[in-house]
């Protein structure tokens, strides 16, 4: 019984760290996207 506990315990960390790690990404990416946009209207 322990066994599954910590097992379920590190999943969800994996989880959790995962997702942790994709919204970092999709921020980046929509910081990046969003300062390209304004360079882009600058230059217009």
């Amino acid at each position: 019984m322990k066994f599954k506990y910590t097992k379920l315990v590190s999943v969800r960390r994996e989880i959790h760290n995962f997702l942790h790690q994709s919204y970092e990404t999709l921020q980046n990416e929509a910081v990046e996207i969003y300062t390209g946009r304004e360079q882009c209207s600058i230059a217009l």
